[in-house]
């Protein structure tokens, strides 16, 4: 004989109803990263901005697009989704079969991921510097030559070796070049942010339960090219902030 199922009854008991909510909710993999965009957006862009780096914005768009390729080269090769990943050489997780399943070399794989970008990484750092370092009068002994700074170089020691060279005189000139580099970089994430803003301000402040906020549309640029130098950016970010300072009239 078949048994009847149990007649159903709405609960009135706090651990009723949220059963209740619980059988009856589809799921949604709808993520809001509302305090995402308000902690971007809140990033101190135009502290970046240099007068004359306009000169500059065309070989930067065209540096960053070949670095995006090397970059993306590398996270196709080992299935890597995220940028961070591959710059810090933090690898959360490998989608690429080859590599998902590895356990025994995982530490030499890594090791591996951190010498192929640190590669990438040296290749454009020695594209910035090079015509910094170009020597003009050959007869002059006393310049120093760019296949010397190039064995010198090293990401965190920039502004150290235009010290130790005595080229501290090129500075502001790589400063108008970093600020291009950095404007390539985020000029179109800032164009997506002050339209997601603005969108936000023709809505209503109150929603139903079953409305959600818009979200921008998932944003594929790459964000690290800027940061190859940021040496520079931190000479120009703390310059504008003195600035702003000595002159608080000034808009930041």
């Amino acid at each position: 004989m078949e048994k009847k199922d149990k007649e159903s009854y709405q609960s009135t008991t706090v651990l009723g109803i949220i059963y209740d909510k619980v059988a009856s909710y589809q799921s949604n993999l709808y993520i809001n990263s509302e305090e995402e965009i308000k902690a971007t957006s809140s990033f101190p862009y135009q502290s970046f901005t240099v007068n004359g780096s306009d000169k500059y914005m065309k070989d930067a768009r065209i540096v960053k697009g070949e670095y995006d390729r090397d970059l993306k080269r590398l996270m196709r090769q080992y299935g890597i989704r995220n940028e961070a990943e591959v710059v810090s050489g933090y690898i959360l997780q490998f989608t690429s079969r080859q590599y998902a399943n590895e356990t025994k070399n995982l530490y030499d794989l890594k090791n591996d991921i951190v010498h192929a970008y640190r590669v990438i990484q040296e290749k454009y750092l020695h594209l910035f510097w090079e015509e910094f370092y170009q020597v003009t009068d050959e007869s002059q002994d006393e310049q120093v030559k760019w296949s010397e700074v190039s064995k010198q170089l090293t990401w965190k020691g920039q502004i150290d070796v235009l010290t130790f060279n005595d080229k501290e005189s090129v500075l502001e000139e790589a400063k108008k070049k970093a600020s291009a580099w950095f404007r390539v970089t985020y000029q179109t994430w800032i164009i997506q942010i002050n339209k997601y803003r603005k969108s936000q301000k023709n809505k209503p402040n109150t929603l139903t339960n079953n409305q959600r906020t818009e979200e921008p549309k998932d944003f594929k640029e790459l964000f690290s090219f800027a940061w190859i130098v940021y040496p520079v950016l931190l000479e120009i970010y703390d310059e504008t902030r003195s600035n702003a300072e000595s002159n608080p009239k000034r808009k930041r």
